[in-house]
């Protein structure tokens, strides 16, 4: 397969411990928490509950393996798994954000690879009557959800100025959320398209889990050799 092949673009696949189905090092943070004295688990009751909810999100978010369709083609049930994925672990990755103080939106996830394949994506939104293509940042229907300062960053994303995915999984995460995204607006029937989705939501999934095991690492939970 050649190098890039966005099928194979999945981060967690290169840092063994990243390659979990929930979060990592999962046994050593209920240790943690078991060895916290009563009041101290009281004081921090809340952010243990968040861990444990974006855990769970993640494992769903990991697991997810499609859905079941009646009457759909085989291309249009493979763009509904792809955007319902993205969906999943956007949220996934949301949760593990508020849970270790670190918004998800403030995430950096550049690369270098599946940047281009998501532009390229965003250029080619085809309009409702399928008589012409234009960029996403010009598609007033798909656009009207988005507030000005993420249309901002679109704009940066889409002029090359920065390579940082993050950009276009946020995007993507509200267009699916509020129903404007179609299969046919982003042509997300074809197996370009489908490729490019899953490997967005695979970054999300390997930033959501990396970012827990820094966080982790910064509180003296784990230690350097538990790192990749």
């Amino acid at each position: 397969m050649a190098k890039g092949d966005l099928q194979y673009i999945d981060n967690s696949i290169l840092y063994p411990t990243l390659n979990t189905v929930g979060l990592p090092h999962w046994k050593k943070w209920c240790h943690h928490v078991k060895q916290l004295s009563k009041k101290e688990q009281k004081e921090d009751q809340i952010r243990i509950a968040r861990i444990a909810r974006a855990n769970a999100r993640i494992r769903l978010a990991s697991s997810f393996q499609g859905i079941i369709l009646e009457d759909y083609s085989e291309t249009s049930k493979n763009g509904y798994d792809a955007v319902l994925r993205l969906l999943l672990c956007y949220s996934a990755a949301e949760e593990v954000g508020v849970a270790i103080g670190t918004p998800v939106t403030r995430w950096r996830m550049l690369h270098i690879v599946l940047a281009p394949k998501l532009r390229a994506l965003f250029k080619n939104a085809q309009s409702r009557t399928g008589s012409a293509e234009e960029d996403l940042l010009d598609y007033k229907p798909l656009m009207e959800n988005i507030s000005k300062s993420l249309k901002n960053k679109l704009t940066e994303f889409q002029a090359d100025k920065t390579d940082d995915t993050r950009i276009a999984a946020t995007v993507l995460r509200h267009l699916i959320a509020h129903g404007s995204l179609t299969l046919n607006s982003l042509q997300i029937r074809s197996k370009t398209s489908v490729d490019t989705i899953n490997a967005l939501s695979n970054e999300l999934l390997f930033h959501a889990k990396k970012n827990f095991q820094t966080w982790l690492y910064c509180h003296n939970i784990i230690k350097e050799k538990d790192r990749d």
